[in-house]
């Protein structure tokens, strides 16, 4: 094993295996999967050139990895695979995506001010998340963590609201709402 490797896994290990236990929700799974990653990571890292960009080449083959885990078991990605759809334009599979996302103007009305403006600016106005910390005053682990919260929260907003059918993708292909009363989205 090459020193970056070492590095790598003496780095990242616990965070990664983590990372992935929670896009796979099986033990077994994502130990196989971490096992993948690694291997790839092993042939590649000599690729890499700029090591301040090794955080993210990691989580890009892992995003990568599991992507391509669920692809050959042919089921669903998770709902957060999909719910990141929503902000996705996809006009070459035909998809519910946009129709949906016109819901979630009134649901980012009901998340906390600092999760809704961080939202808007990153995932709506793509936004950098350099320029939005430099917007609102904060630091940009700040803005990510905005995001972060924002979307879980969104998520948990559209999903007590709407029932979604997802194809392997992670797009939408139908949607209903739970009841006739909900007031949270404008979905109907």
């Amino acid at each position: 094993m090459s020193s970056r490797t070492n590095r790598i896994w003496n780095e990242y290990n616990s965070a990664l295996y983590r990372y992935v236990l929670k896009k796979i929700g099986n033990q077994y799974d994502a130990e196989d999967v971490l096992q993948d990653i690694y291997i790839k990571i092993y042939r590649n890292v000599d690729k890499l050139e700029d090591l301040s960009k090794l955080k993210s080449w990691i989580y890009t083959i892992a995003k990568n990895t599991i992507i391509d885990f669920y692809k050959k078991k042919k089921e669903s990605p998770t709902q957060a695979a999909y719910f990141e759809n929503l902000f996705e334009e996809n006009e070459e599979t035909e998809n519910m995506n946009k129709e949906a996302s016109r819901c979630l103007e009134k649901l980012i009305d009901e998340l906390p001010k600092e999760q809704g403006e961080a939202i808007r600016l990153h995932s709506i106005d793509k936004v950098k998340h350099e320029d939005i910390a430099e917007k609102t005053k904060t630091s940009i682990s700040n803005s990510k963590m905005r995001v972060k919260r924002g979307k879980e929260n969104l998520k948990a907003l559209l999903l007590e609201c709407c029932e979604f059918e997802v194809d392997s993708a992670g797009n939408i292909i139908d949607y209903k709402p739970r009841g006739d009363d909900c007031e949270n989205c404008d979905c109907d």
